[in-house]
């Protein structure tokens, strides 16, 4: 068995997972001792995983709002697409961006309100219907062979990375691709943190069989400097516990709705004040190039 992130031998016994949000089938996650991340072994391969993004509880396929885990996720995301945005201004004063996996357009739409040329890239068929709705140009993943170099300042994957088959691939082009003093944006979740140790199992940041990868921060730097990449800054998703834990104790189910919110936001709050500068329950990481 090889590592999925850096092809290296792995012998460690995985964990049993379930897929808790749309297959329920049972998957199994390792961890590999070269890169220090950790992968889902036995993920479906790219031309059948689209099963298994394909449910209304997969929030950033769609925009509904039904339910109050979705009514808080996008109230907590109108917040945070502001914030990320003045992050990348903070950051990249060029204004040609992309978005890989952008999925409906949200974040290229502030964006685009804000004079930036914007490019999303996006698999789904229905999440680009959508982003077209608010004038945002997606194309497949296969467009960014067709991008010249250097033409790009800033790539941004708003917890996107965990979900690439090709990762290799995709990273290369992502150096290719971006300006000599371009940025990349990578947010994913921490494996490390606090809420994922204490929900094990149940901890719904590990989205089997979506997500391929699930990165410790030293493992996720590791990864990106055998690619050409520099990490420059780690900043935590102080919010990401809280949605991440209610989706936890939902999947859990051992306690009444309300005592699952209560739980959830205290598991969450602890999980923020012990995460120290870089084991928050997500991270976002700045890269540039080496």
């Amino acid at each position: 068995m090889y590592c999925k992130i850096c092809n290296q031998p792995v012998d460690e016994p995985g964990i049993e997972v379930k897929d808790f949000s749309v297959s329920k089938e049972k998957f199994q996650i390792k961890h590999c001792d070269h890169c220090l991340n950790y992968y889902t072994s036995n993920a479906p391969k790219e031309h059948e995983i689209g099963r298994y993004y394909e449910s209304e509880e997969y929030v950033s396929h769609n925009d509904t709002k039904e339910g109050l885990i979705h009514k808080l996720y996008h109230a907590v995301r109108n917040y945070s697409l502001k914030q990320k945005l003045k992050l990348v201004g903070q950051i990249q004063t060029g204004k040609n961006i992309l978005d890989y996996g952008c999925g409906t357009g949200a974040f290229l739409k502030v964006c685009k309100d804000h004079n930036y040329n914007t490019l999303g890239i996006e698999p789904n068929r229905v999440a680009v219907a959508t982003a077209a709705k608010k004038g945002i140009k997606c194309e497949e993943p296969n467009y960014l062979k067709e991008i010249q170099n250097q033409s790009i300042d800033t790539i941004t994957l708003w917890h996107v990375l965990e979900h690439i088959h090709k990762l290799d691939y995709t990273l290369e082009q992502f150096d290719r691709i971006l300006t000599e003093n371009g940025t990349l944006i990578i947010a994913v979740p921490n494996i490390n943190s606090y809420d994922s140790k204490y929900y094990k199992r149940h901890w719904a940041a590990l989205d089997v069989p979506r997500h391929l990868y699930h990165f410790t921060p030293n493992g996720i730097e590791k990864v990106l400097k055998t690619k050409g990449f520099r990490l420059t800054k780690t900043i935590g998703m102080k919010f990401d516990s809280f949605y991440v834990s209610m989706l936890s104790e939902k999947y859990l189910d051992k306690y009444p709705k309300p005592l699952q919110l209560a739980r959830a936001f205290i598991v969450g709050l602890k999980s923020n004040l012990k995460a120290g500068k870089t084991n928050y329950s997500s991270n976002i990481y700045v890269f540039k190039k080496a």
